[in-house]
Formats: structure tokens, sequence, C-alpha cells
């Protein structure tokens, strides 16, 4: 049976797999379709992927306990190309911060803004890639209200597949 460690890091770099999909695809499509309304929790895909970025920036930040001063914060109006590249240099940088956790720091308690007491690192950890695996979800749908049909595979079990034929 694997241990939490290795789990965790496995899951990381799902998260960065299934990301990189996302950015990768997003960088294929027009201005005009990434910010295209469609009804969902956030107006548009560009709009989805930036609060991926934002969310999952906060908790690597809770991860690595170097709380910034200042969140880069949800807003209307950025640039297509930052969130892109913003979300694949944290996606990277949270995998290799879980890889280089050692067990007793994964079994640590940590602070967070919405709860008095501490709570350990794992569930922080499993928090961050499961709100992405949420919103990848939404892009999906998202896309498909726009018309596309023929989408790719980012779940776990394709990760899996395709991680063992490359090794």
């Amino acid at each position: 049976m694997k241990d939490i460690k290795q789990l965790l890091c496995n899951y990381a770099a799902y998260n960065d797999w299934a990301n990189a999909k996302w950015i990768d695809f997003a960088r294929t499509q027009t201005d005009a379709r990434l910010y295209q309304s469609v009804v969902s929790s956030f107006p548009s895909l560009i709009h989805t992927l930036h609060h991926m970025l934002v969310a999952q920036e906060f908790w690597y930040s809770i991860i690595a306990q170097k709380i910034p001063a200042n969140y880069r914060g949800e807003k209307d109006s950025f640039e297509m190309a930052e969130v892109l590249q913003a979300l694949a240099e944290n996606s990277q940088k949270l995998k290799e911060k879980v890889l280089a956790l050692s067990d007793e720091e994964i079994q640590s308690n940590v602070k967070t803004p919405w709860r008095k007491e501490p709570m350990p690192l794992v569930d922080v950890i499993q928090h961050c890639i499961n709100h992405n695996t949420y919103h990848r979800g939404q892009c999906a749908t998202i896309c498909r209200q726009l018309g596309y049909t023929d989408l790719f595979n980012v779940d776990y079990f394709e990760f899996l597949k395709v991680r063992s034929v490359k090794s």
C-alpha cells in the first residue's frame, strides 16, 4: 500500500498535468472564445482559470507557510497570457513543494484564515487539488456550452494511464 506522502505526490503531479492540459487548450483559443459569456460559477472559461490560479496561489501560500502581504485576488480584468503562465508556474511549484515535504511536515498542522484551530497539512493539500479538480470539471461544462464536443480526458485514471506508458 502506498503511503500518504506518495499519494500526495501523485496527486500534486496529477494536478500539474491536468492544469497543463487546460492551459495548453486555452492557449489555442481566441480571446473571444475564452472570454465568451457562459452560465456557470464564473462568467467565462478564462475567469474560471483565473479563479483556479488565485485559489491555488492562496492554498500554496498556506502549504508553504509563506503568506504574502498581498494576494492576486479575484478581479474582472486580467491578461490571459499572464493567467495561463502563472497557473502553469504555480502548479509546478505546488508539485515540487509537496515532493519536498518531509513525512513530519505532511503530518503537521497549519493555520488557515477560516478556522480558529490549525488543520492537518495533508487536508489542506488535498483540498487545494480537489478544488482545482472541481473547477476543471466546470471548464469542461463551459466548453460544452460553447459547442465543443470532443474534449480531452483529465481525470486521475487517465493521468495514471498516461504516466505508466511514459515510465
